[in-house]
């Protein structure tokens, strides 16, 4: 073997090791998403006349933590609703936690109409200690018929996972 050929062999040998490095390094990284998880909450409030869907969902890829807050509302009427969107959202993870405060959206409807809002949070989690954490996330929905000024509340969503800081 002539040293070009052995020059050669070794260039090969060592450019296929390190993609093969690479590729294992990836692998390895590759899944460190946690499962997301999600509530939907339906409800009918004044007798029927407004339907209403509260939405909640958690999610965590690394190194991001987040949460997600609906609310949607079809008003068949008579008159108008006001609604109110309420999202809170809570980490801990090895050694700490953060609850940010909570995030509040509204909105008016018109009879025979729809709409809704969101809210959403993230926070990073880069540099905290390796370990497990968990997310959680609420959404309350509240609406206010306006002619009569009565309120009701829709069913509070809830969504919660469970992941892991390497």
């Amino acid at each position: 073997m002539s040293p070009k050929e052995f020059h050669n062999d070794f260039e090969t040998f060592f450019l296929f090791t390190l993609m093969m490095l690479f590729a294992t390094g990836c692998f390895m990284v590759g899944p460190l998403h946690a499962q997301s998880d999600s509530d939907y909450k339906p409800t009918s409030l004044f007798d029927g006349d407004v339907y209403c869907v509260s939405y909640a969902s958690t999610n965590f890829s690394y190194p991001i933590a987040s949460s997600s807050h609906v609310a949607s509302i079809w008003n068949y009427g008579p008159g108008g609703v006001k609604f109110y969107v309420k999202g809170t959202m809570g980490i801990t993870w090895n050694g700490g936690s953060v609850t940010p405060e909570p995030r509040e959206k509204s909105g008016t409807i018109s009879a025979n109409n729809g709409g809704g809002d969101e809210v959403n949070f993230s926070f990073s989690l880069r540099g905290k200690p390796a370990g497990r954490g968990s997310i959680s996330a609420s959404t309350e929905v509240k609406v206010r018929h306006l002619p009569t000024n009565a309120v009701q509340w829709g069913r509070t969503a809830n969504a919660s996972n469970n992941f892991f800081l390497p």
